[in-house]
């Protein structure tokens, strides 16, 4: 596998006419006594460009020029259609302690299309680092399986464990059941 090097990187919002140009960062990493060069191409050092984030309803247009040939491509953003409805429904046998959320997603007729869900664990964190969205082990749904379709699924709670032992992997989709004080 080569990487391409030289190359004039550009991406254009076609729906306000922003544009920024990538730059060519080449990076030599060591590996045990192996040495691997790469080249990327992002602009972390531009302020404007840090701010060029993808927007739901615009289009982007990609150019890249390298080794005497261009290429380009357009893609879009579509509008998300949000959950349509959320619910809880008890577990079976531990309804007394444990429920599951389950939401209804209405997935939109595009071909190309994914739905990617991820929860947000509102918790006072220590270091005081800002409360991030996190995914779950399968997180996204393509249009093989949704296009054009209502499907309920589970909303399962998202967390930083990377390792998951038995007990941890059979109550992924859990939720404690608030009791009422009396």
């Amino acid at each position: 596998m080569s990487y391409v090097e030289n190359a004039v990187i550009e991406v254009t919002d076609l729906s306000s006419g922003n544009k920024i140009t990538l730059k060519e960062y080449k990076i030599d990493t060591t590996f045990g006594n192996q040495t691997f060069k790469f080249n990327i191409f992002t602009d972390q050092s531009d302020p404007n460009a840090m701010n060029f984030k993808g927007i739901q309803g615009h289009s982007y247009l990609l150019n890249i020029t390298a080794n005497g040939k261009s290429y380009s491509s357009v893609t879009a953003i579509p509008y998300a259609n949000g959950l349509d409805s959320i619910w809880t429904e008890p577990v079976p046998g531990r309804e007394d302690s444990f429920s599951v959320v389950k939401v209804m997603y209405n997935a939109s007729d595009t071909f190309g299309n994914a739905v990617r869900i991820q929860t947000l664990n509102r918790k006072f964190r220590k270091d005081g680092s800002p409360e991030v969205f996190l995914t779950s082990f399968n997180p996204v749904y393509d249009d093989a399986i949704i296009n054009d379709r209502a499907f309920r699924l589970p909303l399962i709670w998202a967390t930083i464990i990377k390792t998951y032992n038995n007990e941890d992997f059979q109550t992924l989709v859990l939720f404690a059941v608030a009791t009422p004080s009396r």
